[in-house]
């Protein structure tokens, strides 16, 4: 159950953003998208990523469920429900004492610079390895003629690849992506980072598909969360050459402890 008292802490919250996630090293600009009884949602623009000029739209957003007051923003490449960009606090205490939860939005745009700073290294460390790692089979499937026809049907789905300036038809993209989306979010997962979802936003990038996240939302039915939802868009050019997009889905759903119930969980991914 929402408990919208915590919206009274909006004048401290706007002002807290205003005041340090503004300063934080990779944010470009950040604007309040709206404010109702489930969150107040601010838009984030962010000024990296390796495949992409443009700037990524992510969210900072301030929501509660039954007494608990939740804070998170989402940093490109990396999201995890215990992570210094995602803290907890009691509704109670935050609204006797509103300067706690101006330190904890002190405390989450210090801490996005050194993760934003760690995404950075990693993608373009994966990248490189990545590079390798195609030269080395394509080398190996040229020397072996008898892997060949193993080793280069791999390549050719590893080399899949889309600049959303070039025309596709959206039944040949919606099976590309949904086979790559699929392939790397199978199995559970007990990592305290989003690893599975990561897996899945990691992948997209890898293709070179102009996406972003447009929301990301715990079950607001259960307390603790038994659930947590993203929703994103993928955008392409069709056919006739106008400008559409592809609408995903990714659930993380818990299957941990009654206690902590997202401590393991699977996850389920698609766009259409």
């Amino acid at each position: 159950m929402t408990d919208t008292r915590y919206l009274e802490l909006f004048p401290v919250i706007d002002a807290a953003v205003k005041k340090y996630l503004v300063r934080a090293k990779y944010i470009k600009s950040i604007k309040l998208k709206g404010k109702d009884k489930h969150s107040i949602l601010y838009r984030v623009e962010w000024t990296y990523e390796p495949h992409k000029a443009s700037p990524i739209p992510e969210y900072f957003s301030a929501s509660s469920t039954g007494r608990t007051l939740y804070l998170e923003l989402t940093v490109p490449g990396f999201h995890s429900h215990s992570s210094p960009t995602e803290v907890s606090m009691d509704l109670e205490i935050a609204l006797i004492r509103p300067e706690k939860v101006e330190q904890k939005i002190k405390d989450i745009a210090k801490a996005s610079d050194s993760i934003a700073a760690k995404v950075v290294s990693d993608i373009e460390n994966h990248v490189y390895h990545y590079a390798n790692l195609q030269n080395k089979v394509a080398k190996l499937a040229n020397e072996n003629p008898e892997l060949r026809k193993h080793l280069v049907p791999l390549l050719k789905q590893a080399a899949f690849k889309y600049d959303s300036s070039e025309p596709i038809n959206k039944p040949v993209l919606v099976r590309n992506l949904n086979k790559i989306i699929g392939n790397v979010s199978k199995g559970f997962f007990t990592d305290e980072y989003w690893r599975g979802p990561q897996k899945v936003w990691d992948a997209l990038n890898a293709i070179g598909v102009d996406w972003h996240i447009t929301s990301s939302d715990y079950d607001r039915k259960n307390s603790p969360p038994q659930s947590k939802t993203w929703k994103f868009e993928v955008m392409f050019t069709n056919p006739r050459g106008k400008a559409a997009k592809l609408y995903g889905h990714l659930v993380a759903s818990g299957a941990g402890s009654v206690a902590d119930p997202l401590s393991r969980y699977d996850v389920v991914a698609y766009v259409s």
